[in-house]
């Protein structure tokens, strides 16, 4: 949902609710509201002003962190994910591009990371 998106990015972007309520001209308990789901439909200059703030697109921040620049990460097999990267790294006026997958190259190995952690937790309790 649209406020989790928000969240995820906020924090993200280690930014508080307050600092990006002010970036954007409004306040941390709208920001709040909208990240918890009661508040809903905000206006389309309102989310252009949440995307800036965040260095998102409007898309990403609709539609979460798998969606970059017009990309479907989710539906995309890791394989066609690198091909998609080899294929977009060469293109020298990517800049934007590159920069955003790398950011959801991050995300992906971060959640890597923490399944790897949860499983060795898992691991240590039941052998344990």
């Amino acid at each position: 949902m649209l406020g989790d998106n928000i969240k995820h990015y906020r924090l993200l972007k280690n930014k508080g609710v307050n600092q990006l309520g002010k970036e954007i001209g409004s306040t941390g308990g709208y920001l709040s509201a909208l990240e918890n789901n009661k508040k809903k439909n905000p206006s389309k200059e309102m989310l252009d002003k949440i995307s800036f703030a965040l260095n998102i697109t409007i898309e990403e921040l609709l539609r979460g962190e798998d969606y970059c620049l017009g990309v479907d990460f989710k539906k995309m097999s890791s394989k066609e994910m690198l091909e998609y990267c080899s294929i977009t790294i060469k293109s020298p006026e990517s800049v934007e591009l590159r920069n955003s997958i790398n950011q959801q190259l991050l995300i992906y190995l971060r959640g890597l990371n923490e399944l790897r952690k949860f499983k060795e937790d898992i691991l240590n309790v039941v052998e344990g």
